[in-house]
């Protein structure tokens, strides 16, 4: 496996941001559970992953439980539509840290376009949205 997961250099700045502001609790997440949190918010997006211009090391594969690599490797099928990237490892990274960066860089526009008290509403309201669909799918 390799040692290292990556994100674009400008996520850094974007962290550092919501940690120093403590947006969504991010002081005290780890930068693994920083990176779930923007993979699951790119993903959801729907939009496609973005390219890392320039890549920056977010933290040791090391740290990944089971729970983690199973939701990377289930994103990566997901969205390349083709089981076969299971079979290359570095693919499946590539697939996962480009849509963590855009969810970092959608946190960041999140932020930025709305005042302090309304953006954190506006997403919890999108989560609650999100679930009252999830229930009303398992009801069918």
């Amino acid at each position: 496996m390799k040692d290292r997961v990556h994100v674009d250099v400008m996520n850094k700045e974007i962290a550092e941001l919501m940690e120093q502001h403590n947006y969504f609790n991010f002081n005290s997440k780890t930068r693994k559970e920083q990176f779930m949190f923007a993979l699951s918010v790119g993903v959801k997006s729907g939009l496609e992953g973005m390219k890392l211009n320039k890549k920056h090391e977010w933290f040791w594969t090391r740290d990944l439980k089971d729970e983690d690599i199973a939701l990377i490797k289930a994103v990566a099928v997901s969205k390349t539509k083709d089981p076969e990237i299971l079979n290359d490892e570095e693919a499946v990274f590539i697939e996962s840290e480009s849509y963590a960066s855009l969810g970092f860089k959608l946190l960041s526009e999140m932020i930025n376009n709305s005042s302090f008290d309304t953006f954190e509403k506006e997403f919890e309201l999108s989560l609650y949205e999100t679930a009252k669909d999830l229930e009303s799918q398992e009801e069918h």
